[in-house]
């Protein structure tokens, strides 16, 4: 049905899809066979962000990624419950979520006095490459969070050009043109019902917090529920 989605699981061998062109070639087939609409879902450990030297790894193979496939794009940032085990982190969560201004992280006091002059370069001359794209942000995810995860089909339905008001308006009869200025209108609707940027620091330290205090209880059956019910 028009309702149905197909996930891909793509295995942790990156070189498949960052460079060969086998994948590519596969969900063009797809495309043109099956009509299917494709958005890529990169996937990026929290913990590398306590690393500049990973995170900025990171960074460049979602970079990567993004530009061989040509495909919409979303990067997310998981296992976001484990932020309070994080809070030395050098920058605000922010930061990382944004990947912008990237110098103030890898070319700061904590990591240039450790390198190297000609490797200060090319840290340098990476960040600007990143920051010229200007492409990689990160949507943060914690998979028994029900906010976060609601988040992130939001944003993944967006790249498919879907809403629930567009799907029934296009499900109708009637003028083209109506039905694609209903599509725009619904996506404009959902874009202004997203409101303000979430404080999402603050949300997965509650929420971590919650999720260990129930787990230490006994109480880890109904985490998941618990925390979507209390976070909506």
């Amino acid at each position: 049905g028009d309702d149905l989605y197909v996930v891909l699981d793509c295995p942790g061998q990156v070189e498949l899809y960052s460079t060969h062109d086998s994948f590519r070639a596969i969900l063009r087939s797809l495309e043109k066979s099956l009509e299917f609409r494709f958005v890529c879902v990169n996937l990026v450990d929290l913990q590398l962000c306590s690393d500049p030297g990973n995170f900025l790894a990171a960074i460049l193979l979602s970079l990567n990624v993004m530009l061989h496939l040509e495909l919409s794009h979303v990067n997310v940032l998981t296992k976001c419950d484990l932020l309070g085990r994080y809070q030395d982190l050098a920058m605000p969560f922010d930061y990382f979520l944004e990947a912008q201004d990237l110098s103030q992280y890898f070319l700061g006091d904590r990591l240039s006095g450790r390198l190297d002059a000609k490797f200060n370069r090319l840290t340098e001359n990476l960040c600007e490459l990143v920051e010229d794209f200007s492409l990689v942000s990160f949507v943060p995810v914690a998979v028994e969070d029900g906010k976060s995860m609601h988040h992130l089909m939001k944003v993944l339905d967006k790249c498919l050009g879907y809403t629930a008001a567009a799907a029934s308006a296009a499900s109708g009869h009637g003028d083209p043109m109506d039905q694609r200025q209903a599509l725009m209108e619904s996506l404009d609707a959902s874009l202004a019902a997203e409101g303000i940027k979430p404080d999402w620091y603050e949300h997965f330290i509650k929420f971590g917090a919650l999720r260990e205090s129930q787990q230490g209880g006994g109480g880890e059956q109904g985490v998941g529920q618990g925390g979507a019910s209390g976070t909506e």
